[in-house]
């Protein structure tokens, strides 16, 4: 019987979001075919998933998103450790820092094969020149100890290779999937009479949800009826529950959740103000339960949503626009069940978790 190949996939946080849920798909349904392993910085959900599979999971605790050179050089030593030790076949890379110190450790550990998951560039999105130059120099760095780099876009891929310089055939196009047979529709409870919004993703800036907040605010205070769940944790949620005082009945906070397939069908409508993004799997999740999508106009949100089919697109940071796309759904709700409709019939048609899975799995094999 021919040896599985053993794969590490490295990940930052133990967090259930994303691109975290991106792995843990996978492994899943995968973990016949190859042997799994998972690195990030501590124990947590993600963690307690796999490990729930019988997948091995390590952490490094000097894993960290900020620039620390103490931390990085000892989370570099540590990987490289771990990885000369495990004698992975494997190193799959994701998120922008970890991703660079895994490939440069995986290279010098004499892994055979490294690949990164690009889940949304950077550097594209820096607020300075001084962020801008140091982002792009380390994903240019990085290259160079990259066998195959994975995006979830065009636009990300013309970056890969023109700005950064990747040959054309070590880049794939690889869109996110969804399992549709778990995230389902269910028309129970979703009467337009009331506008049920949901947000699932990590409380930080990237995501925005300030502006869903300001949009909400609009809304009620206009007595429109709608309301509001965010589904996630980060370092914005104390100022959002601080914002929200007196909107309490209309806007709920769950923290981070691993029933996302349950609370999504209780909602009719998604959110997603995000400033930059790869392909986010919470809007397809969204699309395969039902829910018409309201995502900023920026790659990878407008791969997915096509505006007046399955959603609407809208400016960054542009509260205003979201505030009147979401009264416009409260007006017309047979517009938000035909785009309902369309959403499920999209995910469908493309973006199935079996396409995506069978597409990596030829990577890890080639």
């Amino acid at each position: 019987m021919q040896q599985k190949l053993k794969i590490l996939h490295v990940q930052l946080l133990p967090l259930l979001s994303g691109v975290q849920r991106v792995s843990l798909n996978e492994i899943a349904h995968l973990k016949s075919d190859f042997d799994y392993s998972l690195v990030c910085a501590s124990e947590g959900p993600l963690t307690e998933a796999l490990t729930a599979i019988n997948i091995p999971c390590y952490s490094i605790p000097q894993f960290c998103r900020e620039l620390s050179v103490s931390k990085d050089l000892s989370a570099l030593s540590a990987l490289f450790k771990l990885m000369r030790q495990k004698k992975f076949d494997v190193v799959h890379t994701h998120s922008s820092k970890t991703g660079v110190l895994g490939r440069i450790a995986a290279k010098c550990a004499g892994v055979p094969k490294v690949i990164h998951t690009v889940h949304g560039f950077a550097f594209p999105a820096a607020t300075s020149k001084k962020s801008y130059y140091l982002y792009f120099f380390l994903e240019w760095f990085a290259k160079f100890f990259t066998d195959e780099l994975i995006v979830l876009n065009e636009k990300d891929r013309e970056i890969a290779i023109n700005k950064l310089g990747y040959a054309k055939k070590l880049v794939h196009i690889i869109a996110n999937g969804v399992d549709v047979d778990k995230f389902v529709p269910n028309i129970i409870g979703r009467s337009p009479e009331k506008i049920k919004i949901i947000m699932v993703g990590r409380l930080w800036p990237q995501k925005d949800p300030k502006t869903l907040f300001n949009a909400i605010k609009r809304l009620l205070d206009d007595n429109i009826n709608v309301s509001v769940t965010y589904v996630g944790d980060g370092e914005l949620m104390h100022e959002l529950k601080g914002l929200a005082q007196g909107y309490t009945e209309n806007i709920s906070f769950l923290g981070w959740k691993d029933n996302i397939s349950e609370l999504l069908p209780q909602h009719n409508l998604f959110v997603l103000p995000s400033l930059w993004e790869g392909m986010p799997l919470a809007i397809l999740e969204a699309m395969s339960c039902g829910l018409p999508c309201l995502v900023t106009n920026i790659p990878g949100n407008n791969d997915l949503v096509k505006d007046g089919y399955n959603g609407f697109l809208f400016e960054v940071a542009d509260h205003e626009k979201l505030s009147f796309l979401i009264k416009k759904y409260y007006q017309n709700p047979d517009m938000l069940l035909q785009h309902a409709e369309n959403a499920r019939t999209f995910v469908q048609e493309n973006f199935t978790l079996d396409a995506r899975n069978d597409a990596v799995s030829k990577i890890y094999k080639s």
